[in-house]
């Protein structure tokens, strides 16, 4: 049951990761090391940067922390506002090297690392995710988030076996852990397995503390299971009508296309139907419409 190809979904579960868990310079686990501003005029043009980041205005910030790069090169401080004036602008490359900066500067920055892993599953660099995300391991094996990672990427890769495989275990330890069911959930859509999906989902059907986005991948799972009923009455819970019938029209086409290729003898059709299914509503994965990978 693995997945040979994924290159939308991929890229979408990639993305919802980073979105969903990015890390900020203020975050828990921020490794002390590099050079600080050391000259006046340094000082005043990270000062500035700042002041332009909070503002929203990341080129500008980007341009003024390069500056201070170029000034004093192992300016710790410069190099991790560069890596976040160029993520929040969408230049998820170049954030990719601003961040393999700051572990040039500092390789036990752990923050650094871990915007660098999703940074890297967001531009489809995976197999360079998972080498980042195994780095975290060795500092901390029970680090969840990079266990989360670490998943998402052997996915990427083709590997939603030994995905499944992990998030099982990591679900059967930590069983209220809402994120680890989602993603254990969507990774079964993507290997076609809609009734294992809504069997790990459901639990999201009666909890008061799951979001939109859990309710609407336990929908898509129903709507893929065949369940239109069941899948109508748990996206009636987020969204309105016309998107809910949309939605169910979108389900039921992919649905009678795979029965009408199973009658022809493709048997496989159901499972490559389900995973494009899959596929086509991630890319929007925060919006309420659809599900998606935490």
């Amino acid at each position: 049951m693995g997945c040979p190809s994924l290159p939308r979904a991929s890229t979408a579960i990639a993305i919802v990761l980073m979105l969903s868990g990015c890390a900020t310079m203020g975050d828990n686990g921020l490794a002390a090391g590099g050079r600080q501003a050391e000259t006046p005029q340094v000082l005043a043009t990270l000062q500035v940067a700042d002041a332009a980041l909070r503002r929203g205005d990341t080129d500008g910030a980007a341009l003024l922390y390069e500056r201070a790069l170029r000034a004093e090169p192992q300016n710790i401080t410069a190099a991790r506002g560069l890596a976040e004036a160029l993520e929040r602008g969408g230049n998820l490359e170049g954030a990719a090297a601003a961040n393999r900066a700051v572990l040039a500067i500092n390789s036990a920055d752990v923050v650094a690392m871990r915007r660098l892993a999703r940074l890297q599953l967001a531009t489809g660099q995976a197999k360079s995710g998972i080498d980042t995300y195994a780095r975290l391991l060795t500092i901390d094996g029970t680090d969840a988030d990079a266990r989360n990672g670490m998943a998402v990427a052997r996915c990427m890769t083709g590997a939603c076996d030994q995905s499944i495989a992990d998030y099982r275990g990591m679900l059967e330890r930590r069983p209220d852990d809402r994120t680890l069911r989602n993603n254990l959930g969507f990774t079964l859509l993507l290997t076609g397995d809609a009734a294992a999906a809504v069997s790990v989902l459901e639990p999201f059907a009666n909890d008061p503390k799951a979001e939109p986005r859990h309710r609407q991948t336990l929908a898509l799972a129903y709507g893929l299971a065949g369940r239109e009923a069941d899948a109508e009455r748990i996206g009636r819970m987020d969204l309105d009508a016309t998107t809910v019938s949309a939605n169910l029209d979108f389900l039921s086409n992919r649905n009678m296309a795979a029965s009408e290729a199973d009658g022809a003898g493709k048997v496989t059709a159901r499972s490559r139907s389900a995973r494009t299914a899959a596929s086509d509503a991630s890319p929007r994965p925060r919006s309420p419409q659809s599900g998606g990978v935490d």
